[in-house]
């Protein structure tokens, strides 16, 4: 869908790209070369309206990426909402399932560590080189595991399991961007053979043998819905990264100020007028110090709450010290 180009737009950082500063105000405003490069930057893609895109004199558009930071158009990839492979999303159908009990021994367990590794590089720096030699390891081993026992050691599970959940680098994203195309444990039944190494293999007793099938009773609803009952293999996806199309509202707050009305949403116990005083400082703060989307706002306004009793706790220099705190622990 790389050709349609309407909806919501996003920037996506080049690698070693100068980075400028901008000097001056309004009209007048000229952007300077600094020696700085993007590294660590390459590839992160930044809403659009949250970069508070400026076009010079001459007509060349600049973007803030931080504060004080911007980059030069012809340095960034300019995307749309549609362009889903330059947003990092990656489909993978995966064959089918024979055993759910050893579902991280499939093929696609390996195709999505190699996903992620793609988006690390030396050129990126220490920290990205790092990452490229721990995620083609567990490449590695993951092509060369051993067929399991019936109680196999489930220490290489976790170390994968760890690897795809992890919060460093910006892989919570990569990986809820993969969509793939697999066999769900939602459509089966105890008879299903995809489970006969729990059934039928070990020796468990009657009473777990009923709880293992009466788990598998109460979570299967794919065969009761009718465009699922046919195929036992459907996509999958992670809802969040959807949230627009589920929840078309338009309330969406990255790149933009909050409103009174959701912080007292955010906020119910205190009062709409000190709230109000509150407000200019929460969103002067965000501009500050690059709080751009929904996720770090409401990050950070729920640390807020939970450290002020719901903001029934403050008085305004404590919200300015808020702000600092954010920027000294993230």
């Amino acid at each position: 869908m790389k050709g349609i180009k309407t909806g919501k737009q996003f920037i996506k950082l080049k690698l070693k790209r100068p980075l400028y500063l901008r000097n001056g105000e309004g009209e007048e405003s000229t952007f300077e070369q600094m020696s700085a490069i993007t590294r660590a930057d390459a590839g992160k893609i930044i809403p659009r309206d949250a970069t508070y895109p400026f076009t010079d004199k001459t007509g060349v558009t600049y973007f803030q990426i931080r504060p004080h930071t911007w980059v030069h158009q012809d340095d960034v990839e300019q995307l749309s909402q549609h362009d889903l492979a330059g947003l990092n999303f990656d489909c993978i159908k995966a064959e089918h399932t024979t055993d759910f009990t050893r579902t991280l021994d499939e093929r696609w367990v390996i195709d999505a560590l190699k996903s992620i590794s793609s988006h690390f590089d030396s050129e990126k720096g220490p920290a990205s080189a790092q990452a490229k030699m721990f995620y083609d390891s567990l490449i590695h081993n993951a092509e060369n595991r051993r067929p399991p026992d019936p109680y196999p050691d489930k220490s290489q599970d976790e170390l994968l399991f760890g690897a795809l959940h992890t919060n460093q680098m910006n892989i919570p994203e990569y990986a809820r961007r993969l969509i793939v195309k697999h066999d769900s444990d939602w459509h089966s039944t105890r008879e299903d053979t995809r489970w006969s190494s729990v059934f039928k293999a070990r020796d468990e007793s009657p009473v777990v043998q009923l709880a293992n099938g009466g788990f598998l009773d109460a979570t299967r609803w794919m065969d009761k819905v009718p465009p699922f009952a046919s195929q036992r293999s459907v996509w999958h996806f992670h809802p969040l990264e959807f949230l627009e199309a589920i929840n078309p509202k338009g309330n969406c707050a990255c790149g933009r100020d909050i409103t009174l009305d959701e912080l007292c949403d955010i906020a119910p116990k205190a009062d709409k007028d000190i709230l109000a005083q509150y407000l200019p400082a929460f969103n002067d703060g965000f501009r500050e110090f690059g709080i751009i989307s929904c996720r770090e706002k409401a990050h950070f306004l729920a640390q807020c709450c939970h450290e002020s009793g719901g903001l029934t706790l403050t008085v305004f220099n404590q919200v300015q010290h808020f702000i600092i705190l954010y920027r000294q622990r993230f």
